[in-house]
């Protein structure tokens, strides 16, 4: 999809999202060939990891993320979030599809697994399994029970 786009358009880099694409792809992160200014601004504390390693990552193996997820991300990450993001704000039909639609719906799968893997992390013990009321399992547990609270009310969770 990238690459039948062909952006032209360059970031602060000079890189297009095809650019982008073939280095979170292709390369290890670091590997980049970038002005001294952005050197160690991207992928800071990643250096010289492929996909593969991201994707091997705790956090991505608890949510069950794969290897297109973690592209999806990775590019999310970079400057091609600019054009994701302007084509979903102008809007999207039949007429004028997203450029990128394959890279929306991994994007999206993977910020659902993200979400119900960081929920699952922090709901709090039920009562029953602590031996405490409701009340005092909230007391003990506050941000979870908010966040639970908070998700449950904008129906991202049942």
């Amino acid at each position: 999809e990238i690459n039948a786009f062909a952006s032209t358009e360059r970031d602060q880099y000079g890189w297009c999202d095809a650019d982008w694409l073939r280095y979170c792809r292709d390369k290890a992160a670091g590997d980049l060939n970038l002005p001294p200014a952005a050197k160690g601004a991207i992928d800071k504390g990643h250096m010289g990891m492929q996909l593969a390693d991201f994707v091997n990552l705790p956090e991505a193996t608890a949510a069950g993320l794969d290897r297109a997820c973690m592209l999806a991300i990775r590019l999310y990450s970079s400057s091609v979030h600019v054009n994701i993001n302007r084509f979903l704000r102008v809007g999207c039909s039949t007429e004028r599809p997203h450029p990128y639609p394959a890279l929306i719906i991994h994007l999206m799968e993977a910020f659902t697994k993200l979400r119900d893997a960081k929920a699952k992390a922090v709901e709090p013990p039920s009562a029953e399994a602590t031996g405490e009321s409701d009340a005092a399992t909230k007391v003990r547990h506050p941000s979870a029970w908010g966040l639970l609270k908070g998700l449950n009310k904008l129906k991202l969770i049942k």
